[in-house]
C-alpha cells in the first residue's frame, strides 16, 4: 500500500494486516504524515511503515510499527530522514506498565530512599490520620458489644460477659502443668504452715485451743 502524493493524513482499516511505503522525503521536505488505526485492530493486525529508497525513520530504522489499538503516529520529512513528531497511544498501556516491565525499576532497593521513616514523617501522622483512624470509625470494629460475645466469664463481679474470662485460649498458659513448679507444697511450705498460722491465729471457741 502507498500514500497518495497529496495525504497529509491516512487512516488505515486494520481487519486485516496493513505494509505502507513511505513516500520518498525527497518529493516534499517538510511534508506532514500521520497514519492511525481507524477500526481499533492494530494490536492483532499491526500496521508497518516502510521507507522506500535511502530514506529513514529517526534512528536510522527503515520500519516502524502502530501495534495499539487506534494509536497513531505523525512524521516530518527532512533530508532523506522521517522524524517522528507525535505519537498517540490511547487505548492502553499493558504493553508498557507491567510487572516485568517494572521489575528493574520499582524495587526495595530502588525504593530505599524513598521511602522511608523520614520520608513518610510528614504523610503519615497523628494528624494526618486523625479523620480516618478515630473512635468513630472505629466504633464498629472494636466496641463493648463485640467483645462482650467474643469473651464470657464467671469470675465474681464480671458477671458473664465482661473482659477477663475463662477463655480457651489460656489453656496453654494457665494449667496444672505450667503451674507444677510454681504452685506446690514444697514452694508453699514457707508460706503457708501450721507452724505459721499457729502463730498468727488464736481462738477462744470451745474445743479449739488457744494461742496467746
Amino acid at each position: 500500500m502507498s500514500v497518495p502524493s497529496t495525504a497529509s493524513f491516512v487512516g488505515v482499516d486494520t481487519t486485516s494486516l496493513k505494509t505502507i511505503t513511505m513516500p520518498l522525503t525527497s518529493l516534499r521536505q517538510g511534508r506532514v504524515i500521520t497514519f492511525k488505526d481507524k477500526t481499533g485492530n492494530a494490536a492483532t493486525n499491526a500496521i508497518t511503515l516502510v521507507t522506500a529508497g535511502p530514506d529513514t525513520f529517526e534512528g536510522n530504522k527503515t520500519q516502524y510499527l502502530i501495534n495499539t489499538p487506534y494509536g497513531s503516529v505523525t512524521f516530518i520529512s527532512k533530508g532523506t530522514v522521517w522524524f517522528v513528531m507525535n505519537v498517540n497511544l490511547p487505548a492502553t498501556l499493558s504493553n508498557l506498565v507491567s510487572t516485568a516491565n517494572l521489575a528493574n525499576f520499582v524495587s526495595t532497593a530502588n525504593l530505599a530512599n524513598l521511602v522511608s521513616t523520614a520520608n513518610l514523617a510528614n504523610l503519615v501522622s497523628t494528624a494526618n490520620l486523625a479523620g480516618h483512624v478515630s473512635t468513630a470509625n472505629l466504633a464498629n470494629l472494636v466496641s463493648t458489644t463485640y467483645l462482650a460475645s467474643q469473651f464470657g466469664s464467671t469470675v465474681i463481679g464480671l458477671g458473664t460477659a465482661g473482659y477477663v474470662s475463662s477463655i480457651p485460649s489460656l489453656a496453654g498458659l494457665v494449667s496444672t502443668a505450667n503451674l507444677v513448679n510454681l504452685v506446690s507444697t514444697a514452694n508453699l511450705a514457707n508460706l503457708v504452715s501450721t507452724s505459721y498460722l499457729n502463730t498468727q491465729l488464736g481462738s477462744t471457741m470451745n474445743g479449739i485451743s488457744q494461742n496467746c
